[in-house]
């Protein structure tokens, strides 16, 4: 706060402040009657003030962040206060001291206020986040200094519980659409009948799942970092993460004109699948974000008794001189807040909270102009993976030396397949479209045992007359039979019927591991694919 300004309390900010109230020593024994909780921009002006100020005050939002704090303290300390609002400004400390707030009848109460500021990659305060706790009258042996601050909650841990409730409060709200929207939608699919048209439903669909999941992690995320509940460790298969992220980032991918890459990996680490996750997605959502051209690779490399599973971008790089900063709760370089202004700064905080949460390691190295690594270490288990329920256990390499080719301009369902494909010991090859699948088969140098192509490939060409080429074409050139399964968003009675009278398998999308697992498991033991979309 500037020394010449005029601030949200109506009053003139000349000459130095003066000796502030006292706020050390022992102070009043709070009540449970009252907790105001609010966020102020270094001038006073109020951003946010808790229902349970405005109710005491008698005062609407509106009101309360309007006139600011100076139709809030009583008159005969608003002066005092303001000093002290000023040193804590000029000396960028915590604020603590006691004042009167006035009620809605017109009296008064004494409160202890606490605030800390928020500071921006300079130092300068961003804003302030502040709990004011009502005191009760003062006992002779608590004015004497006896009694001390004894009940009076820190107000970091006030302010996490306030978090807390928050978050779990905005998660419930979004929650109750989302599933209200995945229903409409499973209502919906069952009326559409142009092919388009579910196509796009099918989309929307997906996409709702990913924020039912989001929303459904980001409430565990906070549970887990205030300490509500223990972390889930598990011997768990990096493998299904990553083809989480190839599923849900693909897309995204794609859009902006990137590679993506991600190299399947049978490690088996001790971790919290759900947390590792949330730490995976805020790393790839970053690379893809901040890289304009080039790609993003993930990808896992063993180090002793760790596994560390690296996120390498093309993008702009850090600067060396926020290095130490990418890490703070809402830090974000104005380069960033310049270009991408949607951003809130917490992504890598939540990654660094989480590695400590579970006893990872997270790091970051960062060439200027050329790109960004950050590396996860993780501890490698000598079991299993501990599937969740209703996931797939391979614990071997059952698809040993099977060959498919993908036929699809799904970015997405490629990563998918052939990162699954690729874990069970199987080799991939793809093709977004039928022209390029023909001059792979035509060159020689892959023969398929098994062609996955999409049902709709674009032009006039569907996936079952695609795969009659196909097949057609391994055929000729190898001279020996490839099965055929389709891939649709269609799971319908009457697309299931077509692709098996026209003899081959179906997949339905999104790709369970389960439904690949088990029909290409069929290809290897020389039976029929299922043709079946469950």
């Amino acid at each position: 706060m500037n020394a010449d300004s005029t601030d949200q309390f109506g009053n003139a900010n000349a000459g130095e402040p003066s000796a502030p109230v006292s706020t050390d020593g022992p102070t009043r024994r709070s009540t449970q009657g009252s907790t105001h909780v609010w966020i102020a921009r270094p001038d006073g002006g109020l951003d946010y003030a808790n229902g349970c100020w405005r109710r005491f005050a008698g005062r609407s939002s509106t009101e309360m962040l309007g006139h600011g704090w100076r139709h809030l303290v009583h008159p005969d300390d608003l002066g005092d206060f303001l000093n002290v609002w000023r040193d804590a400004c000029r000396t960028r400390s915590a604020l603590r001291t006691e004042t009167r707030l006035l009620a809605a009848d017109g009296s008064d109460r004494r409160f202890l206020i606490r605030a800390e500021p928020l500071t921006d990659e300079r130092g300068v305060i961003v804003n302030w986040q502040g709990v004011n706790t009502m005191l009760a009258d003062a006992s002779p042996s608590e004015q004497d200094g006896d009694g001390g601050d004894t009940s009076a909650e820190d107000l970091s841990e006030v302010m996490t519980r306030v978090r807390t409730r928050m978050a779990a409060s905005a998660n419930h709200d979004l929650r109750r659409p989302l599933s209200a929207v995945s229903f409409l939608s499973n209502s919906l699919a069952k009326r559409l009948r142009d092919p388009i048209s579910r196509d796009l439903l099918s989309a929307m669909v997906r996409a709702v799942e990913s924020m039912q999941s989001l929303v459904d992690n980001q409430l565990y995320f906070d549970q887990v970092d205030t300490g509500q509940v223990q972390p889930r460790f598990v011997d768990h298969g990096v493998n299904s993460s990553l083809v989480r992220l190839a599923n849900e980032f693909s897309p995204m991918a794609e859009r902006k004109g990137l590679g993506f890459t991600l190299h399947p990996c049978s490690a088996t680490i001790r971790t919290d699948p759900a947390l590792l996750d949330t730490m995976l997605k805020n790393l790839v959502c970053n690379a893809l974000r901040y890289t304009v051209e080039g790609r993003v690779v993930v990808g896992c490399r063993r180090q002793g008794n760790w596994l560390r599973v690296h996120v390498l971008d093309t993008g702009r790089g850090i600067a060396a001189e926020e290095l130490g900063l990418i890490w703070q709760d809402f830090f974000r370089s104005s380069r960033s807040v310049q270009e991408y202004p949607g951003g809130y700064g917490l992504g890598l905080s939540v990654v660094k909270r989480l590695a400590e949460r579970l006893g990872h390691t997270v790091e970051v190295t960062t060439t200027p102009h050329r790109g960004s690594c950050f590396t996860i270490k993780i501890p490698l288990s000598d079991r299993a993976a501990s599937p969740p329920h209703g996931e797939l256990s391979v614990t071997t390499q059952p698809l040993a030396g099977l060959r498919v080719l993908v036929v699809d301009a799904d970015a997405t369902a490629l990563n998918a397949v052939r990162l699954l494909v690729e874990e069970w010991g199987g080799t991939v090859r793809s093709a977004r479209g039928v022209a390029e699948a023909e001059s792979l088969l035509a060159s020689g140098s892959f023969q398929p045992d098994v062609i996955l192509a999409d049902f709709r490939l674009g032009g006039t060409a569907n996936g079952i007359l695609a795969m009659h080429k196909l097949t057609g074409m391994v055929a000729h050139v190898f001279k020996s039979p490839a099965r055929g399964v389709i891939l649709t968003e269609e799971n319908t009675a009457v697309r299931e019927r077509e692709i098996a009278l026209a003899g081959y398998g179906m997949i339905a999308k999104a790709i369970s591991p389960e439904t690949l697992y088990r029909t290409l498991s069929a290809v290897t033991r020389n039976q029929d694919p299922t043709p079946a979309g469950a």
